[in-house]
C-alpha cells in the first residue's frame, strides 16, 4: 500500500486529480507572480541607480539593488521545490522521496532568512563602524 497524505487530504480519493490540478496551477501562478514582481522591483532599482546624480547616492542605490537581489535569490531557493512539485503533480503522482525533499528544503526558510540577516547585519556593522570612526576622528559626535 503506497500512499501518503498532504495537508490532511487523502490523495487516494477520486477527487485527488482535481486537488492536484488546483494545487499545481495555484502554486505556479503564485510563484510566477512573485518572481515577476521581485524582478520588476530589482529592474526599477537598477534603473534608479543608473539615474542617480551623485556617486554617493548611486552607490546607495546599487547596494540596495544587490540586497534586493539577495532577497529574490532566497525566495526562489525556498519556493522552487513547491513549484516543481506542483508542476510534477499536474503530470503524474508525486514520488514520496520528492515530498520529503520539498518539505525539508522549504522548511529551511528560517535558516535562509537567518543567513540573509547575518549578511545584512555584518555589512551594516562594517559600514556603521567606519562611519563612527570617521566621525570620532573629525570630532563630529551626535550626543543629543
Amino acid at each position: 500500500m503506497c500512499c501518503y497524505y498532504m495537508c490532511f487530504i487523502d490523495l487516494r480519493q477520486p477527487y485527488a486529480r482535481i486537488v492536484d490540478i488546483v494545487y499545481g496551477i495555484t502554486m505556479v501562478i503564485v510563484f510566477a507572480v512573485n518572481a515577476i514582481c521581485y524582478g520588476a522591483i530589482y529592474v526599477k532599482m537598477q534603473q534608479t541607480a543608473r539615474q542617480a546624480s551623485s556617486d554617493n547616492q548611486n552607490d546607495k542605490y546599487h547596494k540596495a539593488a544587490k540586497l534586493m537581489l539577495l532577497f529574490v535569490a532566497v525566495y526562489l531557493l525556498q519556493w522552487w521545490p513547491y513549484t516543481t512539485q506542483a508542476l510534477w503533480s499536474l503530470v503524474t503522482p508525486i514520488p514520496f522521496g520528492m515530498v520529503i525533499i520539498v518539505v525539508v528544503v522549504c522548511n529551511l526558510g528560517g535558516l535562509y532568512n537567518a543567513i540573509v540577516y547575518t549578511i545584512i547585519r555584518r555589512r551594516y556593522t562594517k559600514v556603521s563602524g567606519v562611519e563612527n570612526n570617521s566621525a570620532m576622528q573629525t570630532g563630529n559626535t551626535n550626543a543629543d
